[in-house]
């Protein structure tokens, strides 16, 4: 392992998506350098990029509250940061949650899982992610949503950020300022680039996974949500 992983920021917006290797998509990334992008990530969210959406966008299709445990899967983890919250905001709720955050990359209470395979897919009552998209290509999205629409009960729900020059630019200026790591100040530009446009998305997950809907969240974020075919048959 390293520490002199390049991390490469492009200084120009491009109006096509690219889709590049982020230093955290790296195996050989040095461990020191992963923490300081997991403790960046850990505070973007907290600060920037709050999982709320996510939260009503999963209760919104989750059934009402019962006895019955519900296993809920989260895909691209990182670490078990989010996965804890929504296992919380959840309980909040009336829910009893069983809560399984993967990651490509096994850490700590993550298990090691590639979410673009297509087999080993654990059953579950639903699949999520928070800013994962960015980092598939068309055809692994797709796989993905497929695999995920056979093998969760209520369906999957897909927050990520938006492709557009004002936060690209955006975060091109601030982070630097804010004193985020360099790590996260490199990442952040590529994963804007690697993004999807609204259209973009509504377009990819189209028939795909059933009837999907696709919104913009503020600030420069989108949501996916794929209920379940059979929704309607069950009266909600």
């Amino acid at each position: 392992m390293t520490s002199t992983v390049g991390l490469p920021r492009s200084w120009r917006f491009s109006q096509e998506r690219s889709l590049q290797i982020e230093a955290m998509d790296n195996p050989d990334l040095d461990p020191a350098l992963r923490e300081q992008a997991l403790e960046g990530l850990g505070r973007l969210r907290r600060i920037f990029l709050r999982p709320g959406p996510l939260l009503r966008g999963i209760v919104r299709i989750l059934p009402p509250p019962s006895n019955r445990t519900l296993r809920l899967v989260e895909l691209g983890a990182g670490s078990r940061e989010l996965s804890a919250w929504l296992t919380r905001a959840l309980e909040r709720t009336g829910r009893r949650v069983e809560m399984v955050a993967t990651d490509r990359i096994a850490a700590p209470g993550v298990l090691a899982f590639d979410c673009t395979a297509a087999s080993g897919w654990l059953d579950a009552d639903m699949f999520f992610s928070n800013l994962l998209l960015h980092h598939l290509s068309v055809d692994e999205i797709r796989r993905s949503l497929r695999m995920q629409a056979q093998h969760a009960r209520y369906g999957s729900v897909h927050l990520d950020v938006v492709r557009t020059g004002l936060s690209y630019y955006l975060s091109r200026l601030f982070l630097p300022l804010l004193r985020y790591p360099r790590i996260i100040q490199s990442d952040a530009l590529l994963s804007i680039q690697a993004a999807f446009t609204i259209a973009d998305l509504r377009g990819l997950a189209d028939g795909v996974c059933g009837t999907c809907e696709v919104r913009r969240v503020l600030p420069f974020r989108q949501i996916l949500i794929c209920p379940p075919k059979d929704t309607l048959s069950r009266g909600r």
